[in-house]
């Protein structure tokens, strides 16, 4: 079992959830428990263990592999490499490497701040940008470009990050444009403008911005996804699902986005689910699409 008083846990979050005995979390813990009957055939060794150390990053991993269960892929889970393998028609695989970062140490002057119940306080998105990129950097430059070096995976599988972001409580309130994408493509701020032929009504636009400068003044590019050394990335998906915090549907608010450079890209329609952006690049502007799985009948 997940939650097996026997073991000793570390992660804080674990045991508050493991110790509970209100319903909620009863409830929850039920769930968690299903879940991993479904997964546990796809597990490593460790996963068990594991999860008692680092309970969001393993609940991500095991949600993400049965959520890809239920849309009737088949999921394989290899080890050595990324943590889902998809099989594609061919004999070609799509990798996806799940990751949940924290929103920083306490001496980090760019960490991303829990939400204060009660009080009135701003939404670091910048901050959640940036661990967004650290993210994405750390698997690729770490992960990915070692995988490939050993062929575990081959030149022509693509390769997906999944990034959970519920270890950063304020991340679950998005926008417009949401932060996956504005922390691989220029997009800034949305701004309106005079329509020049009908002065009574206005241009909706979005600034650009190629990159966000950290307290250190540091520049960390946020346009990765129109560079070609980022294209062995053939895209990034992001969820803030959680323990308690999950949409009726799994999958529901999953947001997957599309490297229009990518070497390997995926298939448009991949998963099904969520929400899928997609790109279009011209010489004077980036256009982005968005199809809302969701809403399909």
């Amino acid at each position: 079992m997940i939650f097996d008083e026997k073991y000793k846990a570390t992660d804080i979050g674990y045991i508050n959830v493991r110790d509970a005995k209100d319903d909620f979390c009863i409830k929850e813990r039920e769930y968690t428990e299903a879940l991993w009957e479904k997964f546990k055939g796809y597990s490593d060794s460790n996963f068990l263990k594991e999860i008692r150390v680092d309970f969001d990053a393993r609940y991500w991993e095991m949600y993400l592999a049965v959520s890809l269960f239920n849309e009737k892929w088949k999921v394989e889970c290899p080890k050595p490499g990324p943590d889902v393998a998809l099989n594609l028609n061919g004999s070609a695989k799509l990798w996806i490497e799940a990751i949940a970062p924290s929103g920083g140490t306490s001496k980090n002057p760019d960490k991303v701040h829990g939400i204060k119940p009660g009080v009135i306080q701003g939404i670091s998105d910048e901050g959640i940008i940036l661990r967004l990129r650290n993210a994405i950097e750390e698997k690729y430059k770490t992960k990915y470009l070692k995988y490939r070096d050993k062929n575990t995976v081959s030149e022509n599988d693509p390769y997906i990050i999944a990034i959970n972001t519920s270890k950063m409580d304020s991340a679950h309130i998005e926008m417009h444009i949401p932060r996956i994408v504005k922390s691989v493509l220029p997009f800034g701020y949305a701004q309106l403008t005079k329509n020049p032929h009908n002065p009574e009504k206005f241009i909706e636009s979005t600034t650009y911005r190629d990159n966000i400068k950290k307290k250190n003044g540091v520049e960390i590019s946020t346009d990765i996804f129109l560079k070609s050394e980022y294209e062995g990335l053939s895209g990034v998906l992001c969820s803030n699902v959680s323990f308690g915090r999950r949409p009726n549907k799994m999958g529901e608010d999953y947001i997957l986005v599309h490297n229009p450079n990518a070497k390997n890209p995926c298939p448009h329609g991949l998963l099904g689910i969520g929400m899928e952006y997609t790109v279009e690049l011209s010489t004077d502007k980036i256009e982005l699409s968005q199809k809302d799985w969701n809403t399909r009948n």
